[in-house]
């Protein structure tokens, strides 16, 4: 059966992006991001329809527990910024690599 019409949801991230013994920078996570991306474009150029999501694992994990130490509004308002900080620089990277990968005919 060809996968013409086909869909499916690829969630990149977790270990995926943060393999134990490095560093969860956001430099590496986007060099991971990438190297997933191959398998990705090849998948949408057979036909199929893909939704990319996020697979939480490890980020969530450390967002959560850095508001979990936090001891009082000042440290909180500094853990936000620095998330909306790495958020800011992945995003728009990420989006402009994966505009550079659509295939056109």
């Amino acid at each position: 059966m060809s996968p013409r019409g086909r869909s499916l949801v690829v969630a990149i991230g977790g270990n995926a992006l943060s393999p134990a013994g490095e560093s969860a920078s956001v430099a590496n996570q986007f060099r991971h991001t990438r190297e997933s991306m191959g398998v990705v474009v090849a998948l949408a150029e057979e036909g199929w329809h893909i939704a990319i999501v996020h697979g939480n694992g490890p980020q969530v994990g450390d967002e959560l527990r850095r508001n979990e130490l936090a001891q009082g509004p000042e440290e909180l308002r500094q853990n936000y910024a620095e998330l909306e900080r790495d958020f800011r620089e992945f995003f728009p990277q990420l989006k402009e690599y994966v505009e550079g990968l659509r295939h056109t005919d």
